[in-house]
């Protein structure tokens, strides 16, 4: 599921829209938002990915993901990979599943 820079009115906007069995997803890729945090609880709580990939940049500071965000993901106990420290992320879809591969070389299979 990949959801951009969604900011907390698109959060709440798709969640109204779309029943939770709707947005489940077993990888979610997400920058951040000019105001808020991405991938608030009650969104990941519809999605419940299994691989969350934040889209943040290693050259502009306020691209970059905050500790607090960080300590909130840490605590679903799901893999994150942070583009800002691991680079560019591969993700290879096939019909029986999905891997991921980040440029440090982590390597991610369900």
């Amino acid at each position: 599921l990949l959801l951009s820079d969604l900011g907390s009115r698109g959060q709440d906007a798709l969640l109204a829209a779309r029943p939770a069995a709707d947005l489940r997803a077993d990888v979610v890729i997400a920058g951040l938002p000019a105001r808020g945090e991405p991938l608030r609880d009650p969104l990941l709580d519809a999605i419940h990915p299994r691989l969350i990939v934040i889209a943040d940049s290693p050259v502009f500071s306020e691209r970059a993901a905050r500790a607090r965000l960080k300590a909130r993901l840490r605590l679903r106990n799901v893999p994150v990979i942070y583009t800002r420290d691991s680079g560019a992320v591969t993700i290879t879809l096939r019909p029986s599943g999905w891997s991921a591969r980040s440029m440090d070389g982590i390597q991610l299979r369900p």
